[in-house]
């Protein structure tokens, strides 16, 4: 599947907005799955709860545990509504709706943080 066509699947699912937004918003929720792919992102957003989650994640293999990679292609069809990650302060896989990431909190990181319970 082509990226242009990934990107207009999550617009569609973006549904709400001016179109050209949506469009947009795809365009960067793909990009954000390629950084996340070639290392590791800072980036929030809103959980079911209505509160703010901060999360550390990657999609690069190297980076998650062997016992947690994904193992092999499943064929099964493809979810453009919600977006899956691995969490590097949690060690579990995670995922979010599209249509409660904060798109201007994405920034790269290098190295994960991981505060003391008593902090």
């Amino acid at each position: 599947m082509t990226k242009n066509s990934i990107a207009l699947h999550y617009a569609h699912r973006l549904q709400g907005r001016p179109w050209r937004e949506c469009v947009t918003k795809g365009w960067q929720l793909v990009k954000f799955r390629e950084l996340l792919r070639h290392g590791v992102m800072y980036f929030r957003y809103i959980k079911k709860d209505a509160t703010i989650r901060v999360a550390y994640g990657t999609l690069k293999e190297d980076l998650i545990p062997a016992e947690q990679r994904p193992k092999g292609i499943i064929q099964r069809r493809p979810n453009y509504s919600s977006f899956a990650y691995y969490d590097l302060v949690r060690n579990e896989w995670r995922s979010f709706s599209i249509t409660m990431f904060l798109f201007d909190s994405v920034r790269p990181c290098h190295a994960v943080w991981v505060p003391d319970e008593k902090e």
